[in-house]
């Protein structure tokens, strides 16, 4: 990636909010371009988020340790906002571990950014907008795993998430995502045992 390549920036930033040229631009100054390599964390506990990564290109866990298991919570893919949005909206230690399942490109933002009076309007956009997208995710995904069997969960995770996340993402993270054992999962992947 370009250093000067700000045209992903935009285009990822846009897909979260509306950004008049002065507030793109402005955003843009701050942004620093990042690759991050396969297996790296772009967040780990006790990290506080005083920044965000506009992820142009790759794919990215979010998970948990409960009781020294990692359990996935979400799985991320090209053109998000990548960041431990409830560190971000408390301000306190996060708990959220953020890792590249591929090696990833994107922007480094500043918070501090996106607290200037020029930006502070499309920051409170991209805020509200952040929220309400994880509110809604977490929602169908407590619903899936409370309500569906776990061939229904896969059928769902199938059908609605990118087809990125589908494809590359290992059996073992997707079975810790929908809350099955990766032996589970992959005999449901297999269908049926025939008579």
């Amino acid at each position: 990636m370009a250093a000067d390549d700000t045209a992903d920036l935009a285009a990822a930033l846009r897909r979260y909010l509306p950004l008049d040229d002065v507030q793109a631009a402005e955003l843009r100054r701050m942004a620093r371009p990042a690759r991050v390599a396969r297996g790296e964390h772009l967040f780990r506990p006790p990290e506080i988020c005083r920044r965000l990564f506009f992820m142009t290109r790759g794919l990215v866990r979010s998970y948990y340790l409960f009781d020294d298991k990692e359990v996935n919570l979400r799985l991320i893919c090209d053109g998000s906002a990548v960041l431990p949005l409830t560190s971000l909206i408390t301000q306190q230690p996060s708990q959220e571990y953020m890792q590249c399942l591929s090696d990833a490109e994107g922007w480094w933002l500043p918070l501090e950014a996106m607290l200037r009076p020029e930006t502070a309007p499309a920051w409170e956009t991209l805020r509200r907008v952040l929220a309400e997208r994880h509110y809604l995710s977490m929602e169908r995904r407590l619903l899936t795993i409370q309500y569906k069997s776990a061939a229904q969960r896969w059928e769902y995770f199938r059908r609605t998430m990118e087809p990125r996340i589908v494809a590359e993402t290992p059996v073992m993270h997707i079975a810790s995502y929908l809350g099955v054992t990766p032996e589970s999962l992959s005999r449901i992947k297999r269908g049926p045992a025939e008579p």
